[in-house]
């Protein structure tokens, strides 16, 4: 579906993982759309079990960052 990358959060100068959709994954605007709204869910939820995520967008790729 995607590949995870080891990243540097500028903003919150902390590392991260970012996880980068496939194109293919996201050719359609409900598969896009839904895992935009599963994102902005996960990101609601905060538990020491659970990773965090801290950002969900979309552009020309579609990412989570974790």
């Amino acid at each position: 579906m995607g590949e995870v990358f080891a990243a540097l959060d500028l903003e919150r100068e902390q590392h991260v993982a970012l996880k980068v959709f496939r194109k293919t994954a996201m050719a359609h605007d409900v598969a896009r759309e839904r895992l935009l709204r599963e994102g902005r869910a996960a990101a609601r939820v905060a538990h020491p079990r659970v990773v965090r995520v801290h950002e969900v967008g979309s552009g020309e790729l579609a990412y989570l960052t974790m």
